[in-house]
Formats: C-alpha cells, sequence, structure tokens
C-alpha cells in the first residue's frame, strides 16, 4: 500500500504543478505603449533625463512644438517642427500619462 502512495503521489503533484503554471504571467493584456496610444492627441510631454537639459514639448509652444507623439516598438516617437525624437521607453525609471500627457523620468 505504501509503495502505491509513494508513486502516485509525485505523479499527482507533477499533474498539480503543471496546471497550476499553465498561465503566462509574463506578458500583460496590455502594453506601455497602449497606455501612452490612448491618451492622445499630447498636448505636453515631459522628459527628465539626469545629468542632461530636460525636453519640454507643447502643443503650439514655444520651443518644441509638438506635431504628432506616439508610442511604437518601445520608443516614444516625438515629432517636432524641426526634428523627430526618440526615448527608449525600456529604461524609463517612471512613466506618467494622463489624458494628453506623458512624462517619462530616467
Amino acid at each position: 500500500m505504501k509503495s502505491k502512495i509513494f508513486f502516485y503521489l509525485p505523479i499527482l503533484l507533477l499533474l498539480l504543478f503543471s496546471v497550476a503554471c499553465s498561465d503566462d504571467p509574463v506578458s500583460p493584456g496590455f502594453s506601455i505603449e497602449d497606455k501612452i496610444n490612448s491618451n492622445k492627441p499630447f498636448e505636453r510631454i515631459s522628459i527628465g533625463i539626469p545629468d542632461s537639459p530636460n525636453y519640454y514639448f507643447e502643443k503650439n509652444g514655444d520651443g518644441h512644438n509638438i506635431v504628432n507623439a506616439y508610442a511604437e516598438n518601445g520608443f516614444l516617437v516625438v515629432v517636432s517642427t524641426n526634428k523627430e525624437y526618440y526615448f527608449n521607453l525600456s529604461t524609463a525609471k517612471n512613466i506618467e500619462t494622463r489624458k494628453n500627457y506623458v512624462g517619462i523620468q530616467y
């Protein structure tokens, strides 16, 4: 009787763990790009980079005007009147987004 328990118990535990661990906890239902793009069109974007000048973009503002901005392939792409800027989202320490605004701190 004991030998049957020792035989079936590991099989039962293996079956239980294989069924319990079938979910994929790594891939969430949404991405940070989706979250950022859901708050378009942007009126203000703030990028904070340590030991470097910060970037401020505003719609119809002084300095860096926002023509278009979107998140794609792990980057925030900001199209200004004079240049395109690419900011890597994977190295950001904090990303804040709400209606018409994105703030990223590196």
